[in-house]
């Protein structure tokens, strides 16, 4: 029978504490502890600012159309069936969506987990897709930054699961926030975090 020496008996001790500090270091909390406040007079102000103007209808995006950037499922994002809003935004708004995104599936490849895409469940709204919002959801307001194409919702409790190890819900939910934390302190755009939508509310802010 081999028996350890002291020397061997502190390195496999080390070892063991080095691979407990690493696990706990990349371990993703369960917790949501960003705080997205960004009310709407703050976020339409910011729409106003860099958007386009109010559209009355989905036959006036014909005359804006050129000017806004089509967004479609890719590698980085998916997108609910939309009956309020239609998929546009201005290219500011899209890059920061895309920014997300991929900085979304970066921090879940640093932290050992499955490929996943965030869900856009909401876009650009005419009046008239706002008129009929409101008939069906009591968050809706007549101002909306929606109405100016800078402005997007995100889920926060569901993600397209695409392959590999699976994360939880509440760990997604963590690395979402902690990735649209940092755009928001590089005054990147506006978010509010919203409870019966159960989604993040993201205006862009160029």
């Amino acid at each position: 029978m081999r028996i350890l020496r002291p020397y061997h008996i502190f390195v496999f001790i080390a070892c063991l504490f080095l691979s407990a500090c690493a696990s706990h270091r990349d371990a993703v909390p369960e917790t949501f502890p960003f705080h997205f406040n960004d009310n709407n007079p703050h976020q339409l102000a910011a729409a106003k600012k860099y958007g386009i103007e109010p559209l009355e209808t989905r036959d006036d995006l014909r005359r804006v159309k050129r000017h806004l950037k089509h967004i479609e499922e890719c590698k980085y994002y998916t997108i609910d069936p939309l009956t309020h809003s239609v998929p546009y935004l201005t290219s500011d708004a899209a890059k920061l969506l895309k920014d997300i995104g991929k900085n979304f599936q970066k921090s879940m490849r640093k932290h050992k987990m499955g490929e996943y895409k965030i869900i856009v469940t909401s876009v650009l709204r005419t009046k008239a897709d706002v008129k009929s919002l409101m008939k069906v959801n009591s968050n809706a307001v007549p101002n909306s930054a929606h109405c100016h194409a800078t402005t997007f919702d995100l889920s926060y409790r569901r993600f397209k699961y695409l392959g590999g190890k699976k994360a939880s819900q509440a760990q997604m939910k963590y690395l979402l926030g902690e990735v649209v934390d940092k755009l928001r302190n590089r005054n990147r755009c506006y978010v509010r975090y919203e409870t019966k939508q159960t989604c993040l509310h993201i205006t862009v802010t160029p």
